[in-house]
Parts: C-alpha cells; sequence; structure tokens
C-alpha cells in the first residue's frame, strides 16, 4: 500500500493515508492578549530571524476578515460593526482588530483600505505567507513531541512552494531551500539535512523539499526550516511533513486501558511459614506515562513461574484503529527503555519479556486476540547482570484475518523461577527498585 502521512498537531492515536491536513502552516490566525500582538494576519506558528512587524512578513491578505482570501466590502461592513470595540463589548470581532492592538480602531480601517481589492496569492486555502526581504530568511518550526515520536526511525519529507516576487535571467534572486534539523541520542548529538537551493527564472509557483531516509529512532526534537536568500520576498504556501510510507498508526501514552497483575501499585507474597517469606511480586504502572516498574522474586524452588506485567493499550476504541487490507502486510513495534538486574543462583532463572499482542476486530462481538509476539531478555545471556536497552522492536506480519480493523497491545512483565524438582535457588528480575524501570515510550502499525 502506498501513501503520504501528513504531519499535523494530533491526537492520541494518529492514522495515516487520509487527508488530515490541507495546509499545514498559513491559515490559522492567533489572537491576543497578549497585545500588542502584530495583528491577525503576522502573529503565526512559525518562528522567523526577522521582526514580524517587518521584514519578517505577513500572512495573505491583510485586511480579509471574513476569510475568503480577498479583501472586499464584505470585510469592510464587518469592520464597521466592530469599529470601536474592545474584548468584551458585544460588538467586539477578533478578526476586525487587523493590527493587533486589543481594539477595532482607525489604525486597522487604514490597514483595510490598504488592501482593498486585493486577493490572496496562494495555493489552496485562503492564505500563504508574504516574506518582505531584509536580507537572507529563514522561518522555523519545532514539531509537537506527539509528532517526534511518530516520526522518530522513520523517513521524512519537508516541503513547501513559493512564488517569488521578482526573478533575475541568472536565477541570482530570491533563491529557496527546505532544510530539516533534528536532535537525538538524548540531546548528545544533532544532524541536519538541506535540500537544493531553487533559482528561478520564471515567476511561477516552485516545489522546494528535503528528505532524510531514516531519522535515528533516538531522536528526541525536530524543526523544519525555509529558508530564503539573498533578499528573499515571495509567496510560500502549501508547507507539508510526511512519511513516503503508509503509517498506519500510532499510540502513545496516555495509552487505552491498561491492566497488571498484581493489582496495580501493590505486591503479593507468598509464605513458607508466617515468619518466613519464599517469593514476592510488585507492579506499578502509568498509562499516562508508558511507564512500568515491575519485581518479581522467588526462592522457592517449586518451579512455578513468578511474574509481574503491565498491558499498555487494551481494547482501544475501533475509531481508533486503522483498516488494514488482506493484501498488505504491515509492521508491528513499539520504541522501549529498561534497566534492572537478573539475579540468580543455582538452578534459578529470571527474565524480562516485552509482548506485542494483536487484536482483530470482529463486527458486533469486540476484539479478538489473533497473534502474539515474543522478545525475551533472560539470566541465561545475562546472568547476575544490570541489563540497559533504548530501541526499537518491530515485526512484520500478514493481516491474519483478511482485511478489517487491527489493533496492538504491548505488555511488559518481570519473571522469577526460584529453581525446579526441588533444587534450591534464588532469582530476582529487579525493574522496580531505584533507577531500575521499563517505559513503553510508542506502540505502532506501520508498513
Amino acid at each position: 500500500m502506498t501513501g503520504l502521512f501528513l504531519v499535523t498537531l494530533f491526537p492520541s492515536c494518529v492514522k495515516a493515508g487520509g487527508e488530515l491536513v490541507k495546509n499545514w502552516s498559513f491559515e490559522k490566525r492567533a489572537y491576543g492578549p497578549p497585545y500588542p500582538c502584530g495583528g491577525v494576519f503576522k502573529c503565526q506558528y512559525w518562528t522567523t530571524n526577522k521582526p514580524i512587524s517587518h521584514e519578517g512578513g505577513y500572512r495573505e491578505v491583510p485586511g480579509d476578515i471574513d476569510g475568503s482570501g480577498k479583501c472586499d466590502w464584505v470585510d469592510q461592513g464587518l469592520l464597521g460593526a466592530a469599529y470601536g470595540s474592545k474584548p468584551g463589548d458585544p460588538n467586539w470581532n477578533p478578526d476586525a482588530d487587523l493590527d493587533g492592538s486589543g481594539k477595532v480602531t482607525w489604525e486597522d480601517l487604514g490597514i483595510l483600505g490598504m488592501h482593498f481589492g486585493r486577493t490572496a496569492n496562494r495555493l489552496d486555502g485562503s492564505y500563504s505567507w508574504y516574506t518582505s526581504g531584509g536580507g537572507d530568511y529563514q522561518m522555523w518550526q519545532w514539531l509537537d513531541s506527539d509528532v517526534v515520536m511518530a516520526l522518530a526511525g522513520e523517513t521524512v519529507k519537508f516541503s513547501f512552494y513559493f512564488y517569488p516576487e521578482s526573478v533575475a535571467p541568472d536565477g541570482s534572486q530570491n533563491n529557496a531551500r527546505a532544510e530539516i534539523y533534528y536532535i537525538y541520542n538524548y540531546g548528545q548529538n544533532a544532524g541536519q539535512m538541506n535540500g537544493s537551493w531553487i533559482a528561478p527564472t520564471e515567476i511561477k509557483w516552485y516545489n522546494v523539499y528535503v528528505k532524510v531516509v531514516g531519522l535515528p529512532s533516538t531522536t528526541s526534537d525536530i524543526a523544519v526550516i525555509i529558508h530564503g536568500k539573498p533578499n528573499f520576498k515571495a509567496w510560500v504556501d502549501l508547507a507539508q511533513l510526511i512519511t513516503p510510507d503508509y503509517n498506519l498508526y500510532y499510540a502513545w501514552p496516555p495509552y487505552e486501558n491498561q491492566g497488571t497483575y498484581p493489582e496495580n501499585g501493590y505486591c503479593i507474597t507468598w509464605y513458607k511459614y508466617p515468619e518466613f517469606a519464599i517469593a514476592k511480586v510488585c507492579i506499578y504502572a502509568d498509562k499516562s506515562t508508558g511507564l512500568v516498574l515491575a519485581y518479581s522474586w522467588d526462592a522457592s524452588g517449586i518451579g512455578a513461574e513468578k511474574i509481574a506485567y503491565a498491558k499498555f493499550n487494551m481494547d482501544p476504541p475501533p475509531g481508533n484503529s486503522p483498516e488494514v487490507y488482506e493484501e498488505d502486510d504491515f509492521k508491528i513495534g513499539l520504541y522501549c527503555g529498561f534497566y534492572g538486574k537478573l539475579s540468580v543462583s543455582g538452578a534459578a532463572i529470571s527474565s524480562l519479556h516485552i509482548v506485542l499482542y494483536v487484536y482483530y476486530l470482529k463486527l458486533g462481538i469486540g476484539w479478538e486476540q489473533v497473534g502474539q509476539y515474543h522478545w525475551i531478555w533472560d539470566s541465561v545471556y545475562y546472568p547476575n547482570q544490570e541489563i540497559f536497552y533504548d530501541g526499537s522492536i518491530s515485526k512484520w506480519i500478514s493481516p491474519q484475518k483478511g482485511s478489517g480493523y487491527y489493533a496492538v497491545t504491548a505488555k511488559a512483565y518481570t519473571v522469577a523461577v526460584g529453581g525446579a524438582d526441588d533444587v534450591a535457588g534464588n532469582a530476582v528480575s529487579d525493574f522496580y527498585s531505584g533507577w531500575y524501570y521499563i517505559y513503553i515510550d510508542y506502540i505502532k502499525m506501520s508498513d
């Protein structure tokens, strides 16, 4: 399956392949207070290296109060109706406060008169962004943390269009390129990928883009950058961030329902005699952060597993689940981190497990488990060692039930087996005390 994943501000679960947003950058207005903010056409979600009130530019078209993409008699009527008003007045209209002063005055009327009769130069929606020169020009936007989590480890492409105000035959005027800047490895490293400079020789819309093939899985921050030179005067529109892969689904904290054993926040202790404990399990889990603290200890020598677990994203609403087609394999995975200790003696064994469960939605019945995929770290390979892991784990699978809606649940658990056949041993799987922990940072399905 092919498609594009357009990035905008996300809910807690993300599905892709449909149109999530038509214009990521320049449609929404921002309002005061605090005042002044430069007006509803100058407050915007990008940061520039130029003052917004001067060379930083503005959204097209100042004076367009009703959002039609043109400044006309309708806008004049709206401003007249709001004239003299301020917040709290019955006739207050924040869209008529064109200069962002906190009141509608003759200055707003002057802005409307200056742009009266103009129509926005745009590709879609009502607006583009006009950059008004001032030398080397940059505007950038840091992505929301939810978006960054979704894109970590993925291939991403940032693109935009620009329409130069003027051109030179040799292409020396109003050049532009796209850039992606990212921070990874827990803030210790940074990378930047720059696209090619586009040197226009005609007055028309030009597409500019840059692509990063595989962001690091530890990416924590991403900024997209629109860069223009040498004295950049142009209209910019349709800025988008996409993944060429068809990413079906991401879920991250807060997760849907969680399940734990023992009861969340409690321990269970087994005794041979009232004063002699032989086994204990404890669990703490937080679906709002993906944090799991799990402890399993067994010195019984009986051979029965002592388990503590937490399970996230159980029974998600069907509307948050992607539709998968029979002919399409897809990948399930998660990003997790853990730090703990596996301790053993005698015939004992301790281990840490990460499991992904795949569910299929049976209409009229509910979720049916159709797959289970297991990753294990145990004391056979890590005897009496502290273990650390930070990264993604994944597996390609086929739709077990054909076309339909699927969901993924993640489970983390510790196991201690304190011996077998009455051969005494002591097993501790500790991801609970001190600095020991497990995180389930996000769960995903993609192809």
